[in-house]
């Protein structure tokens, strides 16, 4: 069975690496899309939305029997609209479309920002943590990650997947 696997959440939860590290585990050809490299590593000057740029791929992926892994915020208004466009094209190529939500408390997402390589100034953490909570109908399968292990994290979501 293909799979479609959205790991979404705010700033510091973990996505890239878990993202990364669920693309690892799965079998069969597997592509894991980040986000954020659309938004700043590709020059698209508002030529190409990245949303559509991300369905582009995810379509042609899919269609090549890929599996896909993609890791975003996906928040505010158009959360809903966005993922549901995604879950359309899963169900289009009878892929399974799992939407994982990393829950994490707002003083563990600036810690572990802190932490990283590329650090996000902290006044972007609060409002990305805040347009990644707009939403809360696109939330999916919510995992708590304020205290897990990565490895712990895995687990959580290859439960999920495998259901």
């Amino acid at each position: 069975m293909k799979h479609f696997i959205l790991i979404r959440g705010p700033a510091g939860t973990g996505k890239t690496t878990l993202s990364d590290l669920v693309g690892k585990r799965l079998k069969g050809n597997v592509v894991v899309l980040h986000k954020d490299f659309f938004h700043f590593q590709i020059p698209q000057k508002g030529k190409l939305p990245v949303r559509e740029l991300i369905a582009n791929i995810s379509d042609f992926l899919l269609s090549k029997n890929f599996n896909i892994v993609l890791d975003s915020i996906y928040g505010g208004a158009q959360a809903h609209e966005s993922i549901s466009y995604l879950k359309n094209i899963a169900k289009k190529h009878k892929a399974k479309f799992t939407l994982i939500f990393l829950d994490t408390k707002k003083d563990v997402c600036i810690e572990r920002n802190k932490k990283r390589k590329k650090r996000i100034p902290t006044k972007d953490v609060h409002k990305l943590y805040d347009y990644a909570y707009k939403n809360k109908t696109a939330m999916g399968i919510i995992i708590n990650n304020d205290h897990l292990s990565k490895k712990e994290a895995l687990k959580r979501i290859m439960e999920e997947i495998d259901q």
